[in-house]
């Protein structure tokens, strides 16, 4: 027991500040307790670390939203006894260690489809209670996906002969990094290629419900109103260096099983000039949460399939969905 100050009368307070956990880390804090000078008996604290999934569903054209939890461990800090009685200010130390195989935070807890985790502390027989959300990630090694680290050659093609061939120097990146590529046109009827637009979305599923983020947005230099028959050239773009979910895949639940996928991929959108139709590429990609692994080794978690896609022999497009989906 020891001492906390807060305006509050019943506060979460975590050891980190950023609020962000990997699946190997344990949480810590303090849960603190004011009673406002009240002297108050028989009173039971109980402390909750609670995964939690949101979704919609649309029955008889209404939509309603759903939430299910599938993580929940509970964490007693007072039990009730015939004499406990408090008055004053208290605190107690916490501890949850986290299991190794969880979902990826997924969006803000106000938007749908979500995964979200939160600390919640009650007392029993009053309406004091603290909810402190955290973010939580498991924790994906490139370098333990090693075949993520090689080249591969994708391309695409339109009825007007132009072939976009893209030569990706590795598939596997984390926030920050460099995505570097080499870009083949060939056009052999002398199209104006107006400009090539490069994306990277998010995808992921919850329970059915489908979402699709765009992260970064540009167009690529060197590539306007060229109109060669042969245009190579090569680029290196950097993913922003923002806190990105990892790719992974999740199946389990409580009482209801149920499947989140999280995905990421490059989008190569062409526009050639006169021509209504846009050439566009899709390349999926892998984000890690770091490239090597830490000195004290903890577990990562192996992504095992890449999605196909097409590659410069086939010379295919695969617009499903699921082929975008990373599994452990």
């Amino acid at each position: 027991m020891g001492t906390c100050s807060s305006i509050r009368s019943l506060t979460i307070s975590l050891e980190k500040e950023n609020l962000t956990y990997f699946t190997d880390e344990i949480i810590c804090g303090t849960i603190c307790w004011n009673t406002n000078g009240d002297k108050i008996r028989n009173q039971q604290i109980l402390l909750k670390l609670i995964g939690e999934i949101g979704f919609t569903k649309n029955t008889f054209q209404q939509l309603e939203y759903h939430h299910e939890q599938f993580y929940s461990i509970p964490y007693p800090i007072i039990k009730p006894t015939d004499n406990s009685s408090f008055q004053g200010i208290y605190s107690w130390s916490f501890q949850f260690p986290l299991l190794n195989h969880l979902p990826p935070t997924l969006s803000k807890p106000e938007f749908y489809p979500h995964v979200k985790y939160y600390l919640y502390a009650s007392i029993q027989q009053s309406h004091e209670k603290h909810t402190k959300f955290i973010n939580v990630y498991p924790r994906i090694v490139l370098t333990d996906n090693c075949e993520y680290l090689s080249s591969k050659i994708f391309a695409s093609y339109n009825e007007i002969g132009i072939i976009l061939k893209c030569t990706m120097n590795r598939l596997g990146f984390v926030p920050g990094d460099l995505i570097e590529f080499m870009l083949d046109i060939d056009n052999p009827n002398e199209f104006s290629i107006e400009f090539i637009d490069l994306f990277i979305f998010q995808f992921y599923e919850i329970y059915s419900n489908k979402s699709r983020n765009m992260i970064f947005h540009t167009t690529l230099p060197n590539i306007q109103y060229l109109q060669s028959k042969l245009i190579a050239d090569a680029f290196s773009i950097p993913i922003p260096a923002i806190q990105l979910p990892p790719s992974t895949q999740f199946h389990g639940g409580i009482q209801t099983v149920f499947t989140v996928k999280q995905s990421y991929q490059l989008k190569f959108i062409m526009k050639i000039q006169n021509y209504s139709s846009d050439l566009q590429l899709d390349i999926p990609i892998v984000i890690a949460t770091q490239i090597e692994p830490c000195s004290v080794e903890p577990k990562s978690t192996t992504i095992s399939i890449v999605p196909s896609a097409p590659t410069l022999e086939q010379i295919l497009l695969n617009d499903d969905d699921d082929d975008n989906d990373f599994i452990h």
